[in-house]
């Protein structure tokens, strides 16, 4: 064996000694993601929405994904968390678009347009004018200075 192919072989070695343990360490927090979802889905089922949420978000924290984000913005929704669901269900809807070998993606957008279809219609929203905002600014500046047109 050359020199080179030795330093080859110890550099391979130490890359898979190394490679293995954060593989495993994948396979372990798929394995946690998957029981988090289970447990999730059955918390669901039974109509505790608000353990389903908080399951759901541990198994988002190792991976989300478009069906998981969809799960959150029904839970949400179930658990009267209006704005939280239409972000959820809108966020859903982008990855879920942008994500090209999803095989449900049709379906998930459906639900996540739904969601966001009920979730509009108990979301108050507020408007705020800029223009109006940055006269009445400047004049209460002047009229704190007390310069001439400071109108309250």
């Amino acid at each position: 064996m050359t020199g080179r192919n030795v330093v080859v072989g110890a550099l391979f070695l130490s890359t898979l000694a190394w490679v293995q343990p954060c593989l495993a360490q994948d396979g372990g927090e798929a394995a946690a993601r998957r029981d988090l979802i289970e447990a999730a889905q059955k918390a669901s089922q039974a109509g505790n929405h608000a353990e389903a949420l908080v399951l759901a978000r541990r198994a988002g924290q190792i991976k989300m994904t478009p069906s998981l984000r969809m799960f959150l913005a029904e839970e949400e929704l179930a658990s009267r968390l209006y704005a939280d669901a239409l972000g959820s269900a809108r966020q859903c809807m982008t990855e879920a678009a942008a994500d090209v070998s999803l095989a449900t993606r049709d379906v998930i957008v459906e639900r996540c347009t739904e969601v966001q279809s009920q979730a509009n219609k108990k979301v108050a929203r507020v408007v705020v004018h800029q223009r109006r905002r940055l006269r009445l600014t400047r004049n209460l500046l002047r009229k704190q200075e007390g310069l001439p047109g400071g109108r309250g």
